[in-house]
């Protein structure tokens, strides 16, 4: 997963909102959707596996910070 995938799945947790988290990241909702449905092609299903991808993304962040 690239930074802004683990960013865009933090906002979306967090406000529990795709348009709320558009708003805040500063992209469009339907980009941001788009990016969602890339993951869960890709087999990574936010939802299901909302809490590790919030561990994972917080220490990838945290790396780069």
């Amino acid at each position: 997963m690239k930074i802004d995938q683990y960013l865009y799945i933090l906002e979306i947790a967090d406000t529990q909102s795709f348009s709320q988290a558009a708003r805040n990241l500063y992209v469009s909702q339907p980009n941001l959707s788009y990016t969602v449905k890339q993951l869960e092609q890709n087999g990574i299903q936010p939802d299901a596996y909302q809490k590790q991808c919030m561990l994972n993304a917080i220490m990838v962040i945290n790396d780069v910070a």
